[in-house]
Formats: C-alpha cells, sequence, structure tokens
C-alpha cells in the first residue's frame, strides 16, 4: 500500500467524521475532494505532521466554500502559534490554514449567478495592454506575447449579465505595497506565486464592486497577512470564522458599559453582521 493511499484513508476517515460530504457542493466528489487533500498532505510533510483538528477545520473551510485543496483553487499551509497561555511556558503547534487562491476565489465569485466574465491576469513587459475609459464606461484590451520577463501590472475584470464591464488594473508598484504589508510578504505564497498572488490583490480590489461583493473580499483576504512559516516563532491570535465573532474579541477584555452604547446594542448577542461590518474597522485600527 502507498504512503499516499495510506493517508487518503486516514484523511478519508477524519473528514467522513466531521460530515464534510454534507457540506460540499453538488459539483465537487467526495473523492476528488479526499484526493486532493491527501496529495496536499503527502507532498508537505509539515502539512501532515500539523495538529489534524486544525487541518480538518481548514478542509471544511474548503468544502463551504465549493474548492479543492489543489494549489489552484486552495491551498491549505501550516504556521507555527503559541497555544500557552501568558506567564507560562511557550509550546508551540503546528496548524494548518485555510487559503483560498485567485482560481479559487473567481471559480465562487461565478457562482453568484450575476457573472458572465471574470478573469484576473498578470501582464509582463512584452504583452501589449491598454485601459481606458469613456461615456460608455471601461474598456480592456490586453494581448498576451507568452514571452516572460518582469510583470509590470496585473488587472481583473468582471462582466455582468448586464453587460457592465468592471476594471481593476494595479502597476507592479502598487501590488508590492501591498507585499509589503503582508506579514509574509518575504516568504509563502508571495515567494512561490507571485504573480498569482498579485492577481488576487486586484481581485480583492475588484471584487468590493461585484455581486455578493462582502464574501468574495473575505475569500481574497484569506491568508494575505497570515503567519504560517514554519520558522517564525511570533504569537497568532486563535484563528475567527466569522465578523461577529472577531469583533467580540477584541471587546472582550473592555468594560460593556463603554462599548454597548456605541455598538447601539443591549448586550453583544444582539449584535449582527451589519454592524460588525460597521464597527471592526474602527477597532482594528485602534488596535494597529
Amino acid at each position: 500500500m502507498s504512503n499516499l493511499t495510506v493517508i487518503q484513508e486516514e484523511i478519508s476517515t477524519d473528514l467522513a467524521a466531521a460530515g464534510i460530504e454534507s457540506i460540499l457542493p453538488e459539483s465537487v466528489k467526495m473523492s476528488t475532494f479526499v484526493r486532493s487533500a491527501a496529495v496536499a498532505m503527502a507532498s508537505n510533510q509539515a502539512l501532515y505532521n500539523a495538529n489534524r483538528d486544525s487541518l480538518v477545520m481548514s478542509l471544511i473551510q474548503c468544502a463551504k466554500d465549493g474548492l479543492v485543496a489543489d494549489n489552484k483553487e486552495a491551498a491549505i499551509v501550516t504556521f507555527n502559534t503559541n497555544t500557552a497561555p501568558k506567564g507560562k511556558p511557550q509550546n508551540w503547534v503546528t496548524k494548518a490554514q485555510y487559503m483560498p487562491m485567485i482560481d479559487g476565489v473567481m471559480k465562487r465569485a461565478r457562482m453568484s449567478g450575476q457573472i458572465s466574465v471574470l478573469s484576473s491576469k498578470a501582464v509582463f513587459n512584452e504583452d501589449q495592454f491598454d485601459y481606458w475609459m469613456d461615456e460608455n464606461g471601461e474598456h480592456i484590451n490586453y494581448r498576451p506575447m507568452f514571452k516572460g520577463g518582469e510583470m509590470r501590472l496585473a488587472f481583473a475584470f468582471a462582466k455582468l449579465l448586464s453587460g457592465e464591464l468592471i476594471v481593476e488594473v494595479m502597476s507592479k508598484a502598487d501590488v508590492d505595497k501591498v507585499r509589503a504589508a503582508s506579514k509574509t510578504g518575504t516568504y509563502g505564497p508571495w515567494k512561490d506565486w507571485y504573480e498569482r498572488m498579485a492577481c488576487k490583490a486586484v481581485m480583492h480590489r475588484l471584487a468590493k464592486r461585484l455581486p455578493n461583493a462582502s464574501e468574495i473580499v473575505e475569500m481574497c483576504e484569506a491568508g494575505m497577512n497570515m503567519e504560517f512559516d514554519p520558522r517564525t516563532e511570533k504569537e497568532i491570535a486563535p484563528l475567527i470564522e466569522n465578523s461577529i465573532e472577531e469583533l467580540k474579541s477584541l471587546l472582550i477584555d473592555k468594560p460593556p458599559e463603554k462599548y454597548l452604547p456605541w455598538l447601539g446594542v443591549e448586550s453583544l448577542d444582539d449584535v449582527t453582521d451589519a454592524i460588525a461590518s460597521e464597527k471592526l474597522p474602527l477597532l482594528r485600527n485602534r488596535k494597529q
């Protein structure tokens, strides 16, 4: 029995116990999903040895988005986190983290049913590219020369069923600003898949103008600033699955009489997604 077969049987059992088959959309077969996860684990020893609960949770998040962990639609990466309480001896544990890739983000965006064409590309020195606006809207003209060279910009566009064309363009300097702001800008996906991360960065900007914008923006942001390098030794906050839980985590040490009036609720249980989306940016800026 091959090592891949053994791993596939192991992860299949774990995922079945987690009920992941009921989460997967009809377009993704359970066998395909399991095999992609097994291949990722077989090719990455750190991932195979990662905390299994975090791995299963990452794959559940991947399944909810209707993606497979094939390093095209999505990747499962690893990072070190200190699980010891403050004041206690450090206890570093390798955990898994789900990260949608640009192909997966676009796949999910197309599921909205309101987009007829969606794409994001890196443009190199020899490629022909032009972007302009007039009274009829936005326009692009792109012809790749397939000669390689240095990337000079990245762009993304969406054509809605209404016929409207939405375009975003980022120069390499703009892309590098996003990379510089990322905690993982010098390793991981920014090092290994620079052009694909550039496409993800410009898709993030475009996503804010698309139907179901909040969901697509969240997918674009996943993994962009997460510390997952196994060599790092920095304390990492626990994974937070939604905006309401993140808001609660930022307010947990503050007196309720100060933040409840600000939120306009009587208790944190009354917080809605809309309230969390409005207040979170303010809290994050204060924290920084």
